[in-house]
């Protein structure tokens, strides 16, 4: 028991020294820091009507052309409803565009456009 009790405090103690050293990467001093955006609901208009609608116009297709089932708006305005700002993605890609938002806006904004003027398939020979 006491082993036990002293790997426990030798466990929180190594966390806290850690956590100690570990630069903080959330709220303000994350470098994503959008003033508090990811807090803001989401449009009434935003249902799961409208995320399958966007789903199955973009035939669950990612823009790395893997399976996607994530909904994203592309101005990353969540009031923007507007099936011309929604876009299918998978989870990875999700995540990867809360960086250099600038650059995925307009990336995706001409990823849909190409969609829509020349159908889902389309899309694979643009990447």
């Amino acid at each position: 028991m006491i082993k036990t009790v002293s790997v426990l405090m030798k466990t929180t103690e190594m966390r806290e020294k850690v956590r100690l050293l570990t630069p903080v990467y959330y709220g303000k001093e994350s470098p994503n820091w959008q003033g508090g955006k990811s807090f803001e609901p989401y449009s009434k208009q935003f249902t799961e009507s409208l995320k399958q609608f966007i789903r199955e116009r973009d035939g669950y297709l990612c823009v790395c052309n893997n399976y996607g089932d994530h909904v994203h708006h592309i101005d990353y305005n969540k009031l923007n409803c507007k099936s011309n700002n929604l876009i299918t993605l998978c989870e990875k890609c999700h995540g990867i565009t809360n960086g250099n938002r600038k650059y995925w806006e307009n990336y995706l904004f001409n990823v849909l456009q190409k969609r829509i003027e020349g159908g889902v398939s389309e899309i694979r020979s643009i990447l």
